[in-house]
């Protein structure tokens, strides 16, 4: 009995997450290569039909058949009945061939230059060379041609994948908050914390109106904090002491994973009462350290007219008025090439090495502070340079929340993809061929 259908069964979410998860050419090779011929071979079999139209392409049944022996090898799929197997299989062709079709419609190809270096990846990862790739293929009775079109069909549904993936994320801040509070005991493990806590008592039980009040106690006493205001009194708690993360209750290390040295946390509740919590300072802590450099630099570049001694010569002369005391910017101003310092005096502001070109960087990093460098060449052309000042920055805490940031992104735009092909699977024409 045939069978229409244009929304998504609601068993195959799963199918959605995993086929969005299945795409490296390794795995690829492993579910091809060696498996029993399946509607790959040079000629059609006259008695296969048609399992499911989906929207304008076709699925066939010995298609479906092949991919279920497939996961039949794999974990997860290797206790399914036949019924059940041969059900995922046409689910996952289905949406193979809806973004297969989606990639097209768009314009998205895979040129015959990525597809041959696919291919001779996949014949090095299994320790063969592309001669034996295509004999391999042919003792399994698989049709080489045949096989190269899957894989290019394979790297299509990669690169729109990757396309979808690209789009942009938001993530919120307070996304990224709650990630860090919620992974809090994970990321303050073996850490002390130096912190100042105050406590305005309202244990269970309390009266509302007491309650409220005491909550309005607290929250004044947060505004003093701030204000660097005496806050001793009879109702709170001050010192500030070391404390082991494993002796905090969740509740208060969730709000202190938050805090910067220096910083104080909002009010909050827990059985006990209200708090409040300053972070003084931490221990224990994997710091990460940035080194920052400011400086300025003359650039001038050879022509057709000017080769590399005659520029380098004129940067000398350059270096050796500065050293008899000529102004540095009044030079960089005259005869620097740089477009985008030399209008400052060669001044490049705050930067890491690691953000300029190496031969820069390696200059950058080896010349102390108020010293000329001698003339060196980078890509750009030939520089002296000068470094004011340097100093170290702790970016442990901005490495963290950037880590964190990167998680989400990572995992919010998986699940928008998945959202993406299921609503893909939503909006298409699939006539069911084959009852199952």
């Amino acid at each position: 009995m045939d069978m229409k259908t244009k929304s998504l069964p609601s068993c195959l979410t799963a199918t959605v997450k995993k086929a969005a998860n299945t795409f490296t050419l390794a795995l690829l090779f492993l579910l091809t290569l060696g498996l029993t011929p399946y509607a790959w071979t040079a000629t059609v079999n006259t008695l296969d039909k048609i399992a499911a139209v989906v929207d304008d392409d076709v699925i066939m049944l010995t298609d479906v058949q092949g991919r279920a022996r497939q996961l039949k090898r794999q974990q997860g799929y290797t206790n399914l009945p036949d019924k059940a197997l041969l059900k995922e299989a046409l689910e996952q062709l289905i949406l193979d061939s809806l973004q297969i079709q989606k990639a097209r419609q768009i314009g998205l190809s895979v040129s015959d230059v990525a597809l041959n270096a696919s291919m001779e990846k996949i014949a090095h990862q299994n320790q063969l060379t592309l001669l034996q790739l295509q004999q391999a293929l042919k003792q399994q009775g698989l049709h080489y041609p045949t096989f190269r079109e899957k894989i290019r069909q394979r790297l299509l549904i990669n690169e729109l994948r990757k396309r979808q993936l690209q789009r942009n994320t938001k993530i919120t801040n307070q996304e990224v908050s709650d990630l860090i509070a919620n992974q809090s005991s994970v990321l303050s493990k073996g850490i002390e914390f130096k912190i100042q806590h105050h406590t305005v008592p309202a244990p269970a039980g309390t009266p509302l109106a007491d309650l409220l009040k005491a909550k309005e106690k607290a929250e004044k006493l947060r505004a003093q904090l701030l204000k660097d205001r005496d806050t001793r009194s009879e109702n709170t708690t001050v010192g500030a002491t070391w404390v082991k993360s494993s002796e905090l209750p969740a509740t208060h290390l969730r709000h202190i994973a938050l805090l910067e040295k220096g910083e104080t946390s909002d009010v909050f509740q827990d059985p006990k009462g209200f708090h409040i919590i300053k972070l003084i300072d931490k221990k224990g802590v994997k710091k990460v350290l940035i080194d920052e450099i400011h400086a300025r630099h003359i650039l001038l570049k050879t022509d057709s007219t000017t080769t590399d001694t005659m520029v380098k010569s004129h940067l000398d002369e350059l270096r050796n008025q500065i050293l008899a005391g000529a102004d540095f910017a009044d030079l960089a101003k005259r005869y620097s090439q740089d477009p985008g310092s030399a209008s400052s005096g060669g001044d490049l502001g705050w930067a890491t090495p690691e953000n300029y070109v190496p031969a820069f960087a390696n200059v950058l990093k080896n010349t102390p502070e108020n010293t000329i460098s001698k003339p060196f060449k980078s890509k750009f052309g030939w520089h002296i340079l000068q470094v004011l000042e340097r100093k170290t920055l702790d970016k442990t805490e901005g490495v963290l929340r950037q880590q964190a940031k990167g998680l989400l992104n990572k995992n919010k735009a998986q699940k928008e993809y998945e959202r993406w092909v299921k609503q893909l699977r939503n909006d298409a024409f699939v006539e069911y061929r084959i009852k199952l």
